[in-house]
């Protein structure tokens, strides 16, 4: 049995750690990190840290992939690109030492149902009868609803088990795509 996951709508995400956050006031961060993220990439990251092996597709845009890939070389994941004209998106997220956090999310371009149906064609190659496709994230911008649901019953009807974490995702899509909804 092999597991993949699919990310179409990563981030580069800033953490910044601050004692409070002021608005309309200079605020200074005492510590900052950033990382390459996206649901389905911590899956494969989680079950790497595990001992299982996963393949992972991450769609990424041309304009800033080369600082994503080097987060995840550096933090040594396993992927496979799909490259799409355009940036990933960016998240700022600002930590408080009294637990509230705050994000600003910049959303780019992200990758196109042309690039959607060009990944599509490889679905047989990917995932098969009684592997695991583990689809995961928000639904970027650049492709509409439907054709996304579209996509997930393609990987279903590969025989695969397909689950499915994503907030962008309805109560009337979850009983067409996917038995196995977070």
């Amino acid at each position: 049995m092999k597991i993949t996951t699919i990310t179409l709508n990563p981030a580069i995400d800033l953490h910044l750690y601050t004692e409070t956050l002021d608005i309309g006031a200079e605020n200074f961060a005492f510590a900052h990190e950033r990382s390459a993220g996206g649901k389905g990439l911590n899956v494969s990251r989680a079950l790497a840290s595990g001992g299982y092996d996963s393949d992972a597709y991450v769609f990424l845009g041309k304009d800033n992939a080369d600082a994503f890939e080097a987060m995840l070389v550096n933090a040594k994941t396993k992927y496979t690109a799909v490259y799409y004209d355009g940036k990933v998106r960016e998240n700022t997220t600002i930590h408080q030492k009294n637990g509230f956090e705050t994000r600003i999310s910049v959303d780019c371009t992200g990758p196109t149902e042309d690039v959607l149906a060009q990944f599509e064609r490889g679905l047989n190659d990917i995932c098969g009868d009684g592997d695991t496709v583990v689809f995961a994230g928000r639904f970027p911008t650049g492709i509409a609803h439907a054709r996304i649901v579209e996509f997930l019953m393609k990987i279903k009807n590969t025989g695969s088990r397909l689950v499915v974490d994503s907030s962008s995702i309805t109560s009337c899509d979850v009983s067409l795509v996917a038995p196995y909804f977070i």
